[in-house]
């Protein structure tokens, strides 16, 4: 295959992603996973900044977020593996 080939190969796929609605945009969540995916983001904020400062009390909050992620997730049906 010729390079020139690749490039219009390569220029379908992109046009074709720009063309498809990804699935689990925002406007296509529930508000159940919307809520989930939010506290997903907490919680890795949160543990981003226990283990940048190591303080016992960025360590309880990542934790209890943890908690509230594993508690929306069971909620939904999403079982931990």
């Amino acid at each position: 295959m010729s390079v020139d080939e690749r490039r219009m190969i390569l220029r379908q796929s992109i046009d074709q992603s720009n063309q498809t609605k990804v699935v689990g945009a925002p406007d296509a969540m529930t508000p159940g996973l919307l809520q989930a995916l939010q506290l997903v983001a907490q919680m890795r904020k949160a543990q981003k900044a226990y283990f940048k400062s190591r303080k016992q009390a960025d360590l309880v909050e990542s934790k209890r977020l943890e908690t509230a992620v594993d508690m929306k997730l069971a909620e939904l049906g999403i079982k931990a593996v």
